[in-house]
């Protein structure tokens, strides 16, 4: 697999999560979120990708995440030791999907 492209989580609100190859790049993942990109870790190895300013623009509720309440669309991604976004395996897709099932 190309190592600019990863398989990720894509969810929107009210929506089942959706799998997908990314182009990873910043630009990308700014068209996903609508807007400037913002982080942060949700599990060992895992985070949350979302928009920078989703409470202050009133973004639709989406899901809650170990009592964090996110807005908007957003993406799960798995990150490796140096902190660069890698392809999710299969058994992280099904535990996400799972976990994030409307």
């Amino acid at each position: 697999m190309d190592e600019f492209v990863i398989r990720a989580l894509y969810v929107r609100p009210g929506e089942a999560p959706e799998r997908k190859l990314l182009v990873n790049t910043e630009e990308n993942l700014q068209q996903l979120v609508h807007g400037r990109i913002d982080s942060f870790g949700i599990d060992d190895e895992f985070c949350i990708i979302c928009n920078a300013f989703r409470d202050s623009l009133a973004m639709p509720v989406n899901r809650t995440i170990y009592g964090t309440t996110v807005r908007g669309e957003f993406v799960v991604c798995k990150f490796n030791a140096k902190g660069l976004l890698v392809p999710m395996e299969e058994e992280d897709l099904e535990y996400y999907e799972k976990m994030l099932a409307q």
